[in-house]
Formats: structure tokens, C-alpha cells, sequence
């Protein structure tokens, strides 16, 4: 599952959930995002999911996933996105 980091210095960025630790804590990983422990409390959950990412995956099937499915288009158009692309022109 695709997330957005709501809190923190990583703000805005996306990322994808790769396994889970229990139920508060998640592994994420993604483009320009290293693979960290984070808390769900900080995730927004998107609706897009990458099919061909399994749990545990590498960062690189990971990145290759994320790029070939397009997401980031797909959560411009989105209003969430809109809205960040607004804030950010500002």
C-alpha cells in the first residue's frame, strides 16, 4: 500500500508500506525514501497499491514497482494532491 508521511521533517513525502511490525509500527521504503520503521500514527493511507510488491521486498523491486505503475501521476490528480501542488506553488 502507497502512504504519505503526515508528520515529521519527511512531510509530503510518499512511500510504501513493505511489512509490519505489529499494530503500530510499519517497515516503509520507496524513491528517495530509505527503508525505515515507522509509526502509523505519521501514515496516511492512500488508496493505490503496488500488486507486484510482496512483504519484505527489496528497495529495489520497491523503486521498480513504484515507477512502473506511475503512482505519482495517479496522486497528482488526486485532491489530496492537488491541494499539496497548490501549497507548494505558494
Amino acid at each position: 500500500r502507497v502512504a504519505q508521511v503526515n508528520f515529521g521533517e519527511d512531510y509530503g513525502k510518499y512511500c510504501v508500506i513493505v511489512d509490519i511490525r505489529d499494530q503500530q509500527f510499519v517497515f516503509v521504503d520507496g524513491p528517495g525514501f530509505g527503508r525505515f520503521m515507522y509509526p502509523l500514527s505519521r501514515l496516511t493511507l492512500t488508496k493505490f497499491t503496488l500488486p507486484s510488491v510482496l512483504r519484505g521486498a527489496r528497495a529495489g523491486t520497491v523503486a521498480k514497482a513504484f515507477k512502473s505503475s506511475d503512482v505519482v501521476a495517479k496522486l497528482a490528480k488526486t485532491p489530496q494532491g492537488v491541494k499539496q501542488a497548490r501549497f507548494a506553488t505558494r
